[in-house]
């Protein structure tokens, strides 16, 4: 059952505090002119603390393809993918694997991505080592992607100079926007990204769009939760589509199948388990996302 973001139907919120959250929805009313109302700086910053200290009672695991689409042309490039998800001592903690489709030869990617105020990643080198890598951040999870460790990590809901904008609609809801400036250390490793700015749900508290800014504070890449479906009692993000502003190409992340309330073995969300794949929970524990 798919349902598109901008509208929500029942059950009461949950929201995880990175794009690949699970989110839980209760019913919703048009929006009224009330809602549009600019929110005190206690208020603003209460909102943004309780997004990031959200946290779900159980593990996860997504079965996923990513569609690049190229601007001009027809032409769509697939990418098959899994993804773990856990709470680390820092915050959110997440495996990936990817790999091309149609290309049994294709390497597979593997990443492990700590999230929260700390937020570290750990890739497979050339010769299968599992490294410590900041540098990658910034770099396609997969040549001819858009999508980047940055966007699956979002370190920017944490940054520490966070400052509440306005109050504006979007997809047809009130949103409020934060402009979340990076601490000097990412300024320095990125000096091609000066900031984001993050859309919040008013009723839900839910993460609904990131913008990222340029060096010349011009849009770079846009983030956006497309639709949500109905999974084990549960709404769970179904696709998440991420833009480039300069090529206007785009990524739709489409989560596939899903398996919520996991209790994952920790061995697979460390460093030295990256060399090999990791083991998928039984397939009775899947649901299918048509």
């Amino acid at each position: 059952m798919r349902k598109p973001a901008a509208r929500m139907f029942s059950h009461p919120v949950r929201f995880l505090c990175t794009v690949f959250a699970l989110l839980t929805l209760t019913a919703s009313a048009p929006a009224q002119v009330d809602d549009f109302v600019r929110l005190s700086q206690e208020k603003a910053a209460e909102n943004l603390q309780a997004f990031r200290n959200y946290r779900l009672s159980g593990d996860f695991c997504f079965q996923f393809v990513i569609i690049h689409q190229q601007r001009r042309g027809d032409e769509e490039t697939r990418f098959n993918g899994k993804m773990w998800g856990t709470w680390g001592k820092g915050g959110p903690l997440f495996r990936v694997e990817i790999q091309q489709d149609g290309k049994p030869t294709s390497p597979i990617h593997r990443f492990l991505l700590q999230s929260g105020p700390q937020p570290e990643l750990w890739i497979v080198d050339a010769q299968g080592n599992p490294v410590r890598s900041k540098s990658a951040a910034q770099t396609p999870l997969f040549p001819g992607l858009i999508f980047t460790p940055f966007e699956l990590q979002t370190p920017f809901s944490y940054w520490p100079e966070a400052r509440y904008l306005r109050t504006v609609r979007f997809k047809g809801r009130p949103t409020h926007l934060y402009r979340m400036t990076p601490p000097a250390d990412f300024q320095k490793a990125n000096p091609g990204i000066s900031y984001v700015q993050l859309g919040f749900d008013r009723t839900y508290n839910a993460l609904m769009q990131a913008v990222i800014f340029d060096a010349k504070e011009k849009p770079l890449r846009y983030l956006e939760a497309e639709s949500f479906a109905k999974v084990q009692e549960q709404y769970i993000p179904e696709e998440i589509r991420l833009r480039d502003a300069v090529t206007r190409d785009r990524d739709l992340f489409r989560v596939t199948a899903a398996a919520l309330n996991l209790r994952l073995d920790r061995a697979i969300f460390t460093p030295e388990a990256l060399h090999q794949p990791a083991p998928l929970p039984a397939a009775e524990f899947f649901t299918t996302i048509d």
